[in-house]
């Protein structure tokens, strides 16, 4: 029996060793990470701080906080469809929340809205960002569709920062 609980606490020291870091790095990337990837490409815009941000797929994201933070009497707006498929406890209250401990909750509005069919009139915005959602979107014809609308959303000279994973060739 003391040889069983002895082989059981090795395998589980074994275990904690490996599963440490990994658990440590997905903390860090889902609480630190995003901001620290997206701060410089935010800065690069050099915003003015009177800027439209659209936020597409914001979830409750970094990106649209980071924006909202450099705009003084501008606007970040967020749409997002709100799938607890993609994100646990993905809803617009857990983004407006984020936005109150942020300090930018009345830099941030919120839609529920797909992104092929942006609910905003053309050349709404001076900057519109996305971060990993897009490649959800079943069918190249349909992601092609919302690059459209993302385009459509920009005011001429406007900036698209865009960032996702898979389907990029289309």
């Amino acid at each position: 029996m003391l040889t069983a609980y002895a082989t059981f606490n090795a395998a589980f020291a074994a275990i904690a060793v490996v599963c440490a870091p990994m658990t440590c790095s997905h903390l860090w990337s889902t609480r630190r990470g995003k901001f620290a990837v997206w701060a410089a490409p935010i800065d690069g815009l050099a915003l003015h701080g009177e800027e439209r941000v659209l936020d597409v797929g914001c979830g409750r994201d970094a990106v649209l906080l980071l924006a909202a933070q450099r705009l003084a009497q501008g606007q970040a707006v967020g749409i997002d469809l709100w799938s607890a498929k993609d994100h646990s406890g993905n809803n617009d209250q857990a983004t407006l929340r984020n936005a109150e401990l942020e300090g930018v909750r009345e830099r941030v509005t919120l839609r529920t809205a797909d992104m092929r069919a942006l609910p905003f009139p053309d050349c709404s915005f001076e900057v519109v960002t996305h971060s990993l959602a897009i490649h959800n979107i079943v069918g190249a014809a349909q992601r092609e569709r919302a690059l459209a609308e993302i385009l459509r959303g920009l005011k001429p000279g406007g900036t698209a920062l865009i960032a996702d994973i898979g389907h990029s060739q289309t």
